[in-house]
């Protein structure tokens, strides 16, 4: 680390801007109402097999599915048209705030980190390696001879 890295003014910037951050994603994590739903939500064309349709001609059917984890399984659910609005607003909801609460974690450890760089910082040994010795301190014994 260079000594900029370890100025207490610069840390001390660090820490509180950090902590800024960290106040936002908490703020978004605290506003969200819910329901979420979670997953992954894909639209994909898709054909029927219906040879005289349109999807035989190229022009594909519109599906849509969640793909999500349910008791420890992967799943795949179809979303029925009428459905498919607001399963991928929820979803998307769903993926916002696990990226705060992510972004929230990573914060929280540079949070920690930022402090003990600031102790560190701040801390000094005692006695300073750098100051004069007094005369007869800190000197060994003799061992008495028998």
């Amino acid at each position: 680390m260079t000594d900029d890295d370890q100025d207490p003014s610069r840390l001390r910037l660090k820490l509180r801007q950090t902590e800024e951050d960290r106040s936002r994603h908490l703020e978004r994590l605290l506003s969200e109402r819910g329901p979420l739903i979670r997953g992954s939500y894909v639209e994909q064309p898709g054909r029927c097999g219906n040879p005289s349709c349109k999807c035989a001609r190229g022009e594909f059917h519109s599906a849509a599915a969640l793909y999500a984890r349910a008791e420890g399984r992967a799943t795949c659910i179809y979303v029925p048209v009428a459905d498919r609005q607001r399963v991928k607003m929820l979803n998307q909801r769903d993926r916002e705030f696990r990226k705060a609460r992510a972004a929230l974690a990573k914060l929280g450890r540079k949070t920690v980190e930022l402090a003990m760089q600031l102790q560190e910082a701040l801390t000094e040994s005692y006695p300073r390696s750098e100051s004069p010795k007094r005369p007869g301190v800190g000197r060994s014994r003799k061992e008495p001879s028998s």
